[in-house]
C-alpha cells in the first residue's frame, strides 16, 4: 500500500510540473462584466479548458489571473476565438460557461464541447439548444443508434422569416454547416449589415495533462 501510495505522489508532482510548463500565450483581450476590455496575453488551451476558465495576463512576464465565467462576459484572442459567457441546461443543473462564439448578426451561433456538442442558437435575444438526440432502434437481433435531428425542426421555425427551407435541410451538425446557414440568413434578412464570423483555425491538438481527485455535477 505504501508503495501505491509513493507511486500516486510521484506522478502528482511529475504531471504538476509539466501541466506548468504548458503555457501557449497569445494575444487576445478580455471584456469586464461592466463592458470595459483589457488587452494582454491569454492562455490557448483545449476547448474543454477554454469553457470553464480563462487564463489572462497584462504582459508577457505579467502576473497570471483565472477568469471563471461569472467573472467576465467574455475573451477573445486576437484573429482567433471568441468565447462568452453564457448559463446553459446541463442534467442536473443550469451552470454558466464560456461558450465559443461562431457567428453575430440576427442570428448568432455558439458551440459547446463536452461528453458530446452541442449548439445554440440566438435570437431577438433569446438563446434556444439546437438537440441532435440519439435513439436506440432494434431491427431483428440488432440493435442500432441513430440521430432524431430535432435541430432541423427548431431551425424550420426560428428561420421562417426567410424562407430558407432547402437550407436548412441540408445543414448538418457541426460548426461549418451551421456558419454557413447563420450567414445565408443573416444576409438575406439584414443584407446591410455585415455578419461577423469567428472562423475556427486549423491548429495541432492539444492536450491538458494533470491527476484530478473529487466530483462533478456537469
Amino acid at each position: 500500500m505504501k508503495h501505491l501510495f509513493l507511486v500516486a505522489v510521484v506522478i502528482q508532482i511529475f504531471q504538476s510540473q509539466f501541466c506548468y510548463g504548458q503555457y501557449d500565450w497569445k494575444e487576445g483581450l478580455i471584456i469586464h462584466n461592466n463592458g470595459d476590455t483589457v488587452h494582454g496575453y491569454i492562455d490557448e488551451r483545449i476547448a474543454q479548458t477554454n469553457q470553464i476558465a480563462c487564463f489572462f495576463k497584462k504582459g508577457i512576464d505579467g502576473e497570471i489571473k483565472k477568469y471563471s465565467p461569472f467573472q467576465i462576459l467574455g475573451y477573445r484572442f486576437s484573429g482567433g476565438k471568441y468565447y462568452v459567457s453564457k448559463t446553459i441546461k446541463f442534467p442536473e443543473k443550469e451552470d454558466s460557461i464560456f461558450l465559443e462564439f461562431l457567428v453575430k448578426g440576427k442570428i448568432s451561433i455558439y458551440h459547446y464541447i463536452g461528453v458530446g456538442e452541442r449548439y445554440f442558437i440566438e435570437k431577438d435575444g433569446q438563446m434556444t439548444e439546437l438537440e441532435n438526440s440519439e435513439i436506440n432502434i432494434r431491427v431483428g437481433d440488432r440493435d442500432y443508434t441513430r440521430k432524431k435531428n430535432e435541430y432541423i425542426g427548431t431551425l424550420n421555425i426560428l428561420l421562417q422569416d426567410a424562407y430558407i427551407p432547402n437550407e436548412i435541410q441540408k445543414t448538418r451538425y457541426q460548426s461549418e454547416s451551421l456558419i454557413k446557414l447563420a450567414k445565408t440568413y443573416n444576409e438575406k434578412m439584414c443584407p446591410d449589415e455585415k455578419c461577423i464570423t469567428y472562423e475556427k483555425k486549423k491548429e495541432i491538438a492539444k492536450f491538458d495533462f494533470g491527476f484530478t481527485l473529487g466530483t462533478s455535477n456537469t
